[in-house]
């Protein structure tokens, strides 16, 4: 076994066994505001995010901090079949390079090859009673980068970080995505990277605040789709599922600074099939968004000093 397995790439397991099995688990976990102790995230304690938009649509989340310990700082977060880890490394001082008075932002954001799951796999998965689903690999190399999401994610983040405390320094971000969800309806490469978006940027704001570097605020992010058929209520993803690709006009992704009431990053995307998205649409989609964003951020804020204060507690 061990002489053909390749250590040159990530390979991923055979099986895997969901962390939450079904929506009823949630409903026996305490809310963010009660004083139980499911709440916030360190590396050991999963942290419980339970926003509720207009529609009641509910938004938990597992987020975990440390995950890496070689990293300067490091975040693991699971969203319905959406999992991604990111990695900080720096502030590091710039060799070989003019001076720049502001540090320099890298971010890098690629698919693990089993990331993926095809859309016949998907409807296969389905239809089958024994729950058993095929994945399309990637192949290493051009197949596994993300160039799109990685200059969404750089502009998303860029904002919130105070790069002029930091002259000639490098900070290098590195997000993979793990797991992201099916398509059923054929959504493609623009699909999964909407998806995948707001996720990668809660992971490296709070990967990049638990580096200690100093941030003007906190990073959230989620997105939504915009329905074809008007009596569909518009969802938030990765949670929502009476929307695919094929049935939906529109996705909406929004990052947002929660705390300080800013806006980060905005993209609308029009999926085609003659269709576009009113105005109307767009306001209700960003509205809910908005509120999520508000439930994601008091949980990524609650990880963040429950991990500050373990950390001071083993000093």
């Amino acid at each position: 076994m061990a002489a053909s397995l390749d250590r040159r790439r990530a390979n991923g397991p055979e099986t895997y066994a969901p962390r939450y099995v079904s929506s009823s688990h949630f409903d026996s976990l305490p809310d963010s505001s009660g004083g139980a102790s499911s709440g916030a995230s360190t590396s050991t304690a999963p942290a419980v995010a339970r926003a509720s938009p207009p529609q009641q649509q509910q938004q938990p989340f597992y987020i975990a901090l440390g995950t890496s310990p070689q990293a300067s700082g490091s975040s693991y977060v699971e969203a319905d079949c959406l999992r991604l880890v990111c990695a900080v490394y720096g502030p590091r001082q710039s060799k070989g390079r003019a001076y720049n008075a502001k540090a320099e932002l890298n971010v890098e954001a690629r698919y693990a090859p089993f990331a993926c799951a095809s859309a016949a796999a998907a409807a296969a998965a389905a239809a089958s009673s024994s729950g058993s689903s095929s994945h399309r690999r990637r192949k290493p190399g051009k197949d596994v980068e993300a160039a799109a999401l990685s200059a969404a994610l750089q502009s998303a983040l860029l904002p919130s970080i105070r790069v002029e405390l930091l002259p000639k320094a490098t900070i290098d971000v590195h997000v993979t995505v793990i797991q992201s969800p099916a398509a059923a309806g054929g959504g493609g490469q623009r699909w999964d990277d909407a998806l995948c978006l707001p996720w990668a940027s809660i992971a490296a704001s709070a990967a990049i605040a638990h580096a200690g570097i100093e941030m003007w605020a906190l990073v959230v992010g989620c997105c939504a789709s915009i329905p074809r058929n008007p009596d569909v209520p518009i969802e938030v993803h990765p949670h929502g599922d009476a929307c695919s690709p094929r049935q939906s006009k529109a996705i909406v992704t929004l990052s947002t600074m929660p705390s300080l009431g800013s806006v980060t990053a905005m993209e609308i995307s029009a999926l085609g099939g003659g269709q576009a998205a009113s105005l109307e649409e767009v306001d209700k989609a960003i509205a809910i968004l908005t509120t999520t964003n508000e439930s994601l951020h008091f949980t990524v804020a609650r990880a963040l000093q429950e991990s500050h204060s373990a950390r001071e507690a083993a000093r």
